[in-house]
């Protein structure tokens, strides 16, 4: 929905890719939407190769033709970023950027959404692609803009997990993550566009008892047990949160949240899931915890091999490029 006084009802429209098709044949779809009351299209989902038609070559002819043609016509736009499809010359070149299967099979080139998004090959090209995008159309004149640009920033506070190299990290307190928030919200504020952003972030209460459940052991279910029957039932969503039901179920318990959530664990510490085995090894994991707090960056799986383990699974990226 596009912020606007211009706008005083739901918008009606979709994909329309008419770089697929004759320019002939564009006048007639502009008189079919008139017809069937559509004032929004979304454009450019499927573009890249056309944007793009070479590593160094940017061409936006087309798109601009047809952005002439949707603001002739009166029609709102829906700018995509045509990252869906990559271009023959990127797969080709880096064929990382191609998806591999959960059995390890490397797709071909073709189809829509066959990127692999943890390709940094893929993710640094279209980077660069909505860079060009969003220089190019967002240079409107103010009085030909059709709607207010509106910008959402949000956060979500850091919650430690098992089996990850932070399943021994320390979180942190409620009001620290406030206090980090509102530094945010004061650089925000600070912008000389702050009208035209919104910044939000996920409550500090309920990351808190995130991640109490998240590292909890057995002595955890008494709390839950407790504070479901006070009522707690729909809490992943803020307006059913029932702060003061936790709140009477840890008192009632004598469990201090804090032990389980913003205390740092040693490495030689027996957690209550080192039982489960899951391919990655612990011994991998203390390593990366190490490498972290360093600020040591380990290489992508599919740039070398780190040996965590989960070769034996028997399939995917550890077995990409053995046949």
């Amino acid at each position: 929905m596009i912020e606007s006084k211009k706008v005083q009802k739901m918008l009606y429209g979709g994909d329309y890719n008419p770089e697929q098709w004759p320019e002939e044949i564009w006048e007639e779809d502009m008189r079919l939407f008139h017809k069937a009351h559509i004032d929004v299209v979304t454009l450019n989902v499927f573009s890249w190769a056309a944007l793009q038609p070479d590593e160094s070559t940017y061409d936006f002819s087309k798109l601009d033709k047809i952005m002439k043609l949707v603001k002739d016509n009166g029609l709102k736009v829906c700018m995509a970023t045509s990252t869906a499809a990559h271009p023959a010359w990127m797969a080709r070149k880096y064929p990382d950027v191609l998806r591999v299967e959960h059995n390890g099979m490397k797709r071909k080139f073709g189809a829509r959404h066959n990127s692999c998004p943890n390709s940094p090959n893929y993710r640094k090209y279209s980077a660069a692609l909505v860079e060009k995008i969003a220089e190019r159309y967002y240079e409107i004149p103010k009085d030909q803009r059709n709607g207010k640009c509106q910008i959402t920033a949000s956060s979500s506070f850091f919650i430690p997990k098992p089996f990850t190299p932070f399943q021994w990290a320390p979180m942190n307190t409620e009001r620290e993550f406030l206090d980090k928030a509102a530094i945010v919200k004061a650089e925000v504020r600070a912008q000389l566009n702050q009208k035209s952003i919104r910044y939000i972030y996920h409550e500090a209460d309920i990351s808190l008892l995130e991640g109490f459940l998240a590292r909890g052991d057995r002595k955890c279910a008494e709390v839950i047990e407790k504070a479901y029957r006070k009522g707690a039932i729909f809490d992943a969503w803020s307006e059913y949160f029932r702060k003061d039901a936790w709140e009477e179920a840890f008192a009632e318990t004598g469990i201090d949240v804090s032990f389980y959530a913003c205390r740092e664990r040693s490495t030689d510490e027996i957690l209550p899931w080192d039982f489960l085995d899951i391919g990655v090894t612990k011994k991998f994991l203390i390593r990366e915890w190490e490498r972290a707090q360093k600020e040591t960056v380990t290489p992508n799986c599919k740039m070398q091999c780190s040996g965590c383990g989960a070769k034996s699974f028997g399939g995917g990226v550890c077995y990409e490029n053995q046949n």
